[in-house]
């Protein structure tokens, strides 16, 4: 859990501060600025956006498939927001 925490603290630094975009994961209008922003489309923007809120109210330690599932989605929009 550790891990993906911290994961999920440097990719909201990152979105505050290369995207200009204020990662609050409640903002309805979140998913919409970080397609527009990243190149995801509007469904790859609400399932990480999903996968971020799962994870984050989580108590008990990930899997280690959902670890892998999460650095795959964070990777993936590091990669589309490189372009």
């Amino acid at each position: 859990l550790k891990i993906a925490q911290k994961r999920i603290s440097l990719l909201n630094i990152y979105i505050r501060n290369r995207l200009n975009i204020n990662p609050d994961y409640k903002n309805p209008q979140l998913a919409e600025r970080l397609a527009r922003a990243s190149g995801f489309s509007m469904d790859q923007a609400h399932s990480m956006i999903r996968a971020l809120n799962r994870i984050q109210k989580q108590q008990d330690p990930l899997s280690a498939n959902e670890l892998i599932s999460l650095n795959k989605i964070i990777d993936t929009f590091y990669k589309n927001t490189q372009r």
